[in-house]
């Protein structure tokens, strides 16, 4: 049996103490640390450092879960210590930093891995899986509604940050052509709308909110001869196919826990079976394109703004 993997986990905020809980009971990941400076958290058996230069060696291993403007530091960090990391969506918050952990990780040769979580969700990947099987003619458009009730943190700096890298993720994973135009639209405080579209023709627009009455985790995927709906919210059949007077519901393994399917491809990357599906390069170029449709936005902001003489 290999030797398990010694690892650290650098944030335990509500999402780190997810990865915690699912790290610990993972057969091949031995975790020997936390770093986080809140001494009030509870982690069981396992050591708290404030921080990963705090942290022993050996190491093999660093799942990072700080607030997004911070991955690419502490991913580098880690690299250069030799571990491999899986990182967090947002990889980074600029594509400069994104960058620098990519070079840094192929340098080392150190494994690296983005936490698009959905890209291992049993029922987002049935979605996928029927996209791809070509039975509903080509995808001509992608909608997302990824909206949380107000009273939620943005531990990653905006809205934009903490939730649109999961759609953008699918995106790139079902139209892997250039972005030919980006635009982002400010709906409201803490809400906007993204839209891309892609050199095949497809047309992507994605709401994103922190203010919205209700809880949305939806994605409609239309195709030339039907729709495919992924609806996060529901508690069961939450991918339906809808062709014509049609309807049907693509099965999927709901045991699978999506947090735990991915720490499963971290395992096996790390040991060396396959190319992680979330690469750094994925998200790198999931930052790019948030940050194109941010830069553009600037820019059409600036355009509409007044004469500095006819503001006073």
């Amino acid at each position: 049996m290999a030797e398990r993997i010694r690892t650290a986990i650098v944030g335990c905020g509500a999402w780190g103490r997810n990865l915690l809980r699912v790290a610990r009971a993972h057969p091949r990941l031995q975790v020997t640390a936390v770093a986080d400076p809140n001494r009030s958290i509870v982690t069981g058996d396992v050591p708290r450092f404030d921080s990963l230069e705090a942290v022993p060696d050996p190491l093999d291993a660093v799942l990072i879960a700080t607030p997004g403007p911070t991955h690419a530091v502490v991913a580098i960090d880690a690299i250069d210590r030799g571990a491999h990391v899986f990182v967090e969506k947002p990889m980074a918050t600029c594509v400069v930093d994104a960058s620098r952990v990519v070079a840094a990780a192929a340098r080392a040769g150190r494994v690296g891995m983005v936490g698009h979580l959905l890209r291992h969700h049993p029922a987002a990947r049935a979605m996928s899986a029927q996209v791809a099987s070509g039975a509903l003619g080509r995808p001509l458009s992608f909608h997302s509604e990824r909206c949380s009730m107000p009273g939620g943190r943005d531990p990653d700096g905006d809205v934009l940050w903490s939730l649109a890298p999961h759609d953008v993720s699918l995106l790139i994973a079902l139209d892997g052509s250039d972005v030919v135009a980006a635009m982002c639209e400010p709906i409201a405080s803490d809400a906007c709308t993204l839209g891309f579209t892609m050199a095949s023709g497809l047309v992507a627009r994605m709401v994103v909110s922190r203010t919205s009455a209700a809880k949305r985790r939806r994605v409609t995927i239309t195709c030339e001869r039907g729709v495919v709906v992924f609806d996060d919210c529901l508690p069961v059949r939450k991918v339906e196919v809808r062709s014509g007077e049609a309807r049907s519901w693509p099965e999927y393994d709901a045991s699978i826990e999506p947090l735990r399917a991915e720490l499963d491809a971290f395992v096996r990357a790390v040991d060396g079976g396959e190319r992680p599906l979330t690469s750094l390069q994925e998200g790198l170029d999931v930052v790019a394109l948030i940050e194109r449709a941010r830069s553009v936005a600037a820019q059409e902001s600036a355009r509409s703004m007044p004469p500095l003489e006819a503001r006073r």
